[in-house]
Order: structure tokens, then C-alpha cells, then sequence
């Protein structure tokens, strides 16, 4: 654990480096799913309030090798060397270098902000589309569409009783905005394994944005026959 410690000290001798390393291993600790280091690079050039300037792509680059003593890729994920070090990171007993609900909330908000891009504008020209493959613009498309959901639970359950960020209230409500189909109707009730209870602190002060969470858990518990999500084959 000392180890640790003169790690994340380090990291925090770096000032230009410091929020950004912390951004990663938040990314890396909270991420429901295995994270693909293409997907936390994109995910850290994303400013998280619809605004601002993006990072170097050589502070990125620094970034992950900064914590390289700790986070190792295999093929194209990046994790942790052992599974103490996410434990050491979120203990609040040993430091507060990543808090739980800090990062969820990041990574929400880094999602929708990203699902808001103009790159997934319904208008867009298919040459444009072409460039934004070919840049790479759309390698967290597919994390940030099945997963912010989920990461969004993972708040909804550290809140507790507490009132949701006025942040995280703006950016939901932007994101539906932009977003929302308001033609989709469903008459099923079935969330598979999902609850919306967990949302029910939108319910009263925020219902277009309940709407749009029971909506979205819906749509996701369709009857699809044997399709699934998954992202081993992807």
C-alpha cells in the first residue's frame, strides 16, 4: 500500500497532469464493463460541461503512462495490476485520489456530453462521417450508448436521499433535448433486471427527465429474441 501511496503522490507533483490522471483512473475503477484504452483516451479528450478546450493529445498519452506503475493493457483494455489497487483508490480510509461518486458523475456527464456531438448530427453529410471514422471520433460511441445508463444507477445509488447536482440535472436535460425520441411508445412495463426505482429522485422535481429513464429502460428490455449486447464481440 506504500507503494500506492508514493504513486499517487507523484501523480500529484505533476499539477498539469494531476486531473487528468485522476479522470483515468476514476474511468478505470467505476466503468461497469472492461474499458478499451481507445475509449478512455476519447472519453479523456471530452470536456464534461458542453464546453472548453480539449487536452493536448500528448497530455493524454502522458497521462496513462503516469499511472503506468498501476495500470497495465492487455491487447486493447487497460486495467488495473491487481485488483487491491481499485480497493487502495476508493478507500476513503487511505486517501481521496478517486471518490466513487465524483467519478460516476463525471463519466455520465463525459457520456452524454459526447452522445450530444455534433458528429452524431441525423444530417450529417456521409463524407463527414467518413472523416470522423477515420479520426477515430467515434471510438466511444459504443461504451457511452449501452453504458451511461448504468453508470447513471451507480449515482442514483451513492446519492441516496441526496438531490441529484444541478450539473448532472443540466446535462440530462440537454441530453433529451437533443436526443429523445418523443415518437417511441411502449406499453410494456417489464424492466428485465432493471428497477426504475433507483431513478425516483428525478420522478418529482425533474419528471421529463424520469420520462426519459423509464423510456430508455424500456426501450432496452424489448423482446428481441436471442439479440443481446455484447461487447466481447465488438
Amino acid at each position: 500500500m506504500l507503494r500506492y501511496a508514493r504513486i499517487l503522490q507523484r501523480l500529484n507533483d505533476y499539477p498539469q497532469l494531476t486531473e487528468l490522471s485522476r479522470r483515468a483512473l476514476g474511468w478505470i475503477a467505476c466503468s461497469p464493463i472492461p474499458l478499451k484504452i481507445q475509449e478512455l483516451t476519447c472519453a479523456l479528450s471530452i470536456e464534461s460541461n458542453f464546453g472548453g478546450k480539449l487536452p493536448r493529445a500528448e497530455w493524454l498519452l502522458n497521462a496513462i503512462q503516469l499511472c503506468g506503475p498501476i495500470v497495465e493493457r492487455s491487447g486493447d483494455y487497460v486495467h488495473f495490476v491487481h485488483f487491491t489497487v481499485k480497493e487502495y483508490l476508493i478507500s476513503r480510509k487511505r486517501n481521496n485520489f478517486v471518490q466513487m461518486l465524483e467519478a460516476n458523475l463525471e463519466m455520465t456527464k463525459t457520456c452524454l456530453h459526447y452522445l450530444c456531438l455534433d458528429i452524431f448530427d441525423p444530417e450529417i453529410e456521409d463524407q463527414q462521417i467518413k472523416e470522423n471514422l477515420l479520426s477515430g471520433a467515434y471510438r466511444l460511441h459504443w461504451f457511452a450508448s449501452t453504458q451511461w445508463v448504468e453508470i447513471l444507477r451507480h449515482c442514483a445509488i451513492s446519492l441516496h436521499d441526496r438531490a441529484p447536482p444541478d450539473d448532472l440535472i443540466t446535462t440530462l436535460k440537454t441530453f433529451g433535448e437533443r436526443r429523445e425520441n418523443t415518437t417511441f411508445q411502449d406499453s410494456s412495463s417489464s424492466y428485465g433486471d432493471w428497477s426504475s426505482d433507483h431513478f425516483e429522485a428525478f420522478k418529482g422535481k425533474h419528471p421529463e427527465i424520469y420520462r426519459l429513464l423509464d423510456q430508455t429502460l424500456k426501450f432496452w428490455h424489448l423482446d428481441t429474441g436471442n439479440w443481446k449486447l455484447d461487447y466481447e464481440g465488438m
